[in-house]
């Protein structure tokens, strides 16, 4: 497993997307800036650099340019032929996604600590705001982090599964930019109906629904829950899969 997660890191160093996505990143980072030396009144605002970095962390856009990088390098697998030799020369096929769910929880981190000393510098040096206004904020953080290794091992899924970018991709676009809301609504009319109780929303239970929500809405056992679940059934079908793909 060690093997694989080396290649995968060399090749992910190797890849001028991955340079790409950072560059957009940062520009994330930027825009909220000019907004606030352009708006004044905004910098007077009861808000610190901690808080804008959890607001630029659960917009989800951290989380969806590490999706978007990963199903582009482990596509590249199954598109380039090279699942079949990755497959006979490792001894438990699990080892593949372990080792895709390492390598995408480095970037993550990455992504993660690009994100914080940035908007340190731009936000606590240059503007001189204020660092952190509530410890919560790091619970807050930590949790982030859970919500989004769980969402991308669910992405490494459907990209075992699709064997393909556009269905990881688009499900990433469709969940993270709040599309998802109408299929919930509706999937929700529809137990309502059912089972005559309104008290189920769907919508509770979804990471990327959890992750978006953390400024407002911050439960620590049910989105540890939620996260555990969805890490959980990501590998079991991707085991599931893996281990009936004929190669």
């Amino acid at each position: 497993m060690l093997r694989l997660i080396k290649m995968y890191l060399y090749r992910a160093s190797r890849l001028v997307s991955s340079k790409l996505w950072f560059v957009l990143l940062e520009i994330t980072l930027l825009v909220p800036m000019a907004k606030m030396v352009l708006f004044s009144s905004n910098r007077e605002a009861d808000i610190a650099v901690f808080d804008i970095i959890l607001q630029i962390i659960s917009s989800g856009m951290p989380c969806m340019i590490c999706s978007f990088f990963i199903s582009g390098l482990f596509a590249h697998d199954e598109k380039g032929g090279y699942i079949k030799n990755i497959i006979t020369s490792i001894n438990d096929r699990k080892s593949l996604f372990f080792s895709r769910i390492a390598v995408t929880a480095v970037y993550l981190f990455l992504i993660y600590f690009i994100i914080i000393v940035s908007t340190l510098v731009i936000y606590g040096l240059v503007l001189k705001m204020e660092i952190i206004s509530d410890i919560n904020i790091i619970m807050k953080l930590v949790m982030s982090y859970w919500l989004s290794v769980s969402f991308l091992c669910f992405v490494n899924m459907v990209i075992i599964i699709a064997k393909s970018v556009t269905l990881p991709v688009m499900m990433t676009l469709i969940s993270i930019s709040g599309l998802i809301a109408l299929p919930v609504l509706m999937i929700n009319l529809l137990i309502s109906k059912l089972f005559k109780s309104d008290s189920f929303d769907l919508g509770e239970h979804l990471v990327s629904t959890c992750l978006k929500g953390l400024n407002y809405d911050f439960d620590l056992c049910h989105h540890l829950l939620i996260g555990a679940v969805y890490i959980l059934v990501s590998f079991f079908c991707s085991l599931l899969v893996l281990r009936k793909r004929d190669v």
